[in-house]
């Protein structure tokens, strides 16, 4: 295949293979490109491929999802996906999305999803004609277990919950792009997403699992935010390892991690309120203001007297 003027981006090596057409985009939802060339990432809305015109916190990625965004694969888009450290997902909002893999040739039509773990290679991407407007992600490894194990492509037909997903990340482009994005609503819809795509895509469900769940959350909405992993696990009737391994199956992270973030969660509620940034430190038990602070930061990248004004003029 030739370098034309057609292409706004060739990329080639010995595992991967992009020819971007001028007339496909693609929108971020998250920070970090992966191959994209900084120069053909614009900020503004009328950008074909467009990034998030400042950096935020990593409000997908500590859910396990490394990269998410919109993208629409025009005439003489050509893409070769190779092994990777992860595993991609393409969902057709609109269009039809033409893939071949091992030989054989789909075409993906809206609803439809393909799943691709990081031991594949070789599926080919090629659109001759018409267009195919996706939602994609990239999971890490705490993702889809299954798929450690396996280099074969899954494809689902009709995803059920396609239309809210779509929803949901929409709602999700129009926040994170806004003059004054807000954190809580940002870090409530990647929940919901990420929750939507385990349930269609791994994670079964058994009673245990639920209850445990339903224990976990009971504690976070009571702040109950310094019971140790140890502890936890005492009350679940089960080991430290066991405790995060559901955390991070169901949550893609550990047990610390997954109640800091409550806890974090729960402090931009309630600046968002007006409370003072000594009585948010003290109602989630921290020693003094100065460690919520510098706690908060760490974790948003904003102090908490940053956010309040962020959120005053939002």
């Amino acid at each position: 295949m030739k370098k034309t003027d057609k292409y706004a981006w060739i990329y080639s090596d010995d595992n991967e293979m992009f020819f971007w057409s001028k007339s496909s985009t693609n929108r971020y939802l998250t920070n970090q490109a992966l191959l994209m060339p900084k120069h053909l990432i614009g900020h503004t809305q009328r950008e074909k491929i467009r990034g998030l015109p400042k950096s935020l916190p990593k409000i997908f990625e500590r859910l396990g999802i490394i990269r998410v965004g919109f993208s629409k694969k025009t005439k003489d888009y050509y893409q070769v996906i190779g092994k990777n450290n992860f595993s991609t997902l393409f969902i057709v909002e609109d269009g039809i999305l033409p893939v071949k893999y091992k030989g054989k040739n789909k075409l993906l039509k809206k609803g439809d999803v393909i799943l691709i773990p990081p031991k594949s290679e070789g599926l080919t991407i090629q659109v001759e004609c018409g267009f195919a407007s996706i939602f994609w992600a990239h999971f890490d490894l705490t993702w889809c277990v299954d798929m450690k194990k396996s280099s074969d492509v899954k494809i689902i037909t009709k995803l059920a919950d396609a239309p809210l997903l779509f929803n949901l990340a929409h709602s999700y482009e129009f926040e994170v792009y806004s003059q004054n994005p807000s954190l809580t609503i940002l870090e409530n819809i990647a929940q919901s997403i990420a929750e939507i795509l385990k349930r269609n895509l791994d994670v079964s469900t058994s009673k245990k699992s639920e209850l445990i769940e339903k224990i976990l959350m009971q504690n976070i909405k009571r702040k109950n935010f310094l019971i140790s992993t140890i502890d936890m696990a005492k009350k679940l009737s089960m080991d430290s390892k066991e405790l995060n391994s559901f955390c991070v199956s169901k949550y893609s992270m550990s047990y610390a991690k997954f109640m800091l973030r409550g806890r974090m969660l729960s402090a931009l509620k309630m600046l968002e309120k007006g409370m003072s940034v000594a009585l948010v430190s003290s109602t989630l038990s921290y020693a003094n203001p100065y460690v919520f602070s510098r706690s908060f930061k760490k974790y948003f990248g904003y102090s908490p007297s940053e956010y309040t004004k962020m959120n005053i003029k939002r």
